[in-house]
Order: structure tokens, then C-alpha cells, then sequence
């Protein structure tokens, strides 16, 4: 049925503890990125459809999120309580256990991002296009970049899923951001920056990778249909989900 980007919206509300979960929530009263990125897609001309997920569920989020959406030419869904709702009622019909439907929900990172696929599975779409609600797309031909290889053998592995790396508005694709003194020692920013380095010097369009970032990433249907986030992850749930995968 084609491609669907997902994007996971993350916001905060008086009387609701969000920070404790969610590294940067926007505060209800300020409109944070989100519109920003939609006029973006919009001005692609993106025909695929694109699914909003507000997290946490909550009434006055949906309705921020919807009233950000609005008067755009998109294909575009705003998640519900209402979409949750359905989703788990299916799946009782289905037989799916209780224990099992207490960790369907959008109350973490990992269990917002398997809403995604859930969704996804249930429209059929082929291909799931994770993307951040503060990105920018500038490259014309992203699309047929992210989803291209996927289904061919490399290295005698199916590709089945990719993930890229961002770039700052400076055009920097590494990453500086715990040069505190507490992490001086700690050594992600430098192996995260060694992957993207050999990611980019690499000569074919494809290179292996230890890590991934979830606002580019792009899962193929046979790989959603066997592998899910981890929805007790905290943080980083789309690294645990390319070890798995």
C-alpha cells in the first residue's frame, strides 16, 4: 500500500508529570516545532500519508496537535484516544491477552513507537518513515533515499530497515552535545560520531551501523511484522530496536 511517515509528538499539560518521561515536552501554551515541520512536508509535496501520534493521550494535546495540523495539503491523521481505543478492542477480539494489552499504550518512547507500527500494520503500509516533529526535510530526493535498497540482499543479509543521521543548521552531521564536564569521559558522542563518520566516507550506499536515531529511520512491513520497541525503554528505545533487528 506505499510509505507512511510517523511522527511521535511529545507535550506537556499542568498537573501532568511528563518531564519524567519525556526528555523535552512542549508546554501546552507554546506551539513548539510541529507546525514547522508540517509546513515542510507541505511544501514537498508529500503525497504519503502522514500519522501524528500526540503523547501523552490526553484531551487538550490531541486538540493542540489538531489545531497545529490544520489548513495544510497533506495526507495527514492525527492519533487519538478514540484510534487507541479501537486498536485494543481489536486486538481483545482477536484473543490478544489482558497482560499483554497493558503494555499497548502512550505512556513511553518504545510503546509510542509501536503504536506506529501497529498502525501501519493495520493500513497495510510497507514502509514506516520515523521522523521527529523538529526536523526539516531538504533533500528532494528523500524518500527514494530512505526506502531505497530496502527488499534487496547487501552483504547477504536482507535490508529490511535503514536509519541516517541529522544535520544542524550549520551543516554539521556529528554531534557535540554532552561536552559538560560530568560526561568528558563518556564515550557516546564519540562513537556515535565514528559511525556517522564511516556512514559518510563508506563507498557504497549502504554500511553497517551500531546505532541508529529514531527521527530517521525507516522499517520495512516483514521487519514490523517480527520486531517491536521495547515498551518499558526509557530512552533510546530506536538503538535497542536496531539490535534487535
Amino acid at each position: 500500500m506505499g510509505d507512511c511517515f510517523i511522527i511521535p509528538t511529545y507535550w506537556s499539560v499542568p498537573g501532568m508529570d511528563t518531564w519524567k518521561t519525556f526528555d523535552h515536552p512542549v508546554p501546552i501554551e507554546e506551539d513548539g516545532t510541529l507546525r514547522r515541520t508540517l509546513e515542510n512536508f507541505a511544501a514537498n509535496g508529500y503525497q504519503q500519508p502522514v500519522v501524528l501520534f500526540p503523547a501523552p493521550t490526553e484531551p487538550r494535546i490531541e486538540q493542540k496537535v489538531k489545531q497545529l495540523a490544520t489548513g495544510l495539503k497533506l495526507n495527514l491523521h492525527v492519533f487519538s484516544a478514540e484510534d487507541l481505543e479501537r486498536i485494543k478492542q481489536l486486538m481483545r477480539d482477536k484473543g490478544f491477552a489482558a497482560e499483554f494489552l497493558e503494555d499497548v499504550h502512550m505512556r513511553s518512547y518504545g510503546a509510542i513507537r509501536n503504536m506506529g507500527l501497529i498502525y501501519a500494520n493495520l493500513k497495510g503500509y510497507e514502509n514506516v518513515i520515523q521522523i521527529d516533529d523538529d526536523e526539516l526535510i531538504e533533500d528532494p530526493e528523500y524518500i527514494s533515499k530512505a526506502t531505497g535498497n530496502i527488499g534487496t540482499t547487501w552483504q547477504g543479509d536482507e535490508v529490511l530497515g535503514k536509519t541516517g543521521y541529522y544535520v544542524d543548521e550549520d551543516g554539521k552531521a556529528y554531534y557535540d552535545g554532552q561536552m559538560s564536564v560530568e560526561y568528558k569521559n563518556w564515550p557516546k558522542d564519540r562513537l556515535f560520531n565514528a559511525d556517522i563518520k564511516q556512514s559518510l566516507e563508506h563507498p557504497d550506499p549502504l554500511s553497517p551501523t551500531i546505532g541508529a536515531v529514531g527521527g530517521n529511520m525507516v522499517i520495512n512491513r516483514k521487519m514490523y511484522h517480527q520486531v517491536c520497541y521495547d515498551p518499558y525503554s526509557s530512552r533510546c528505545e530506536y538503538g535497542d530496536y536496531r539490535k534487535k533487528g
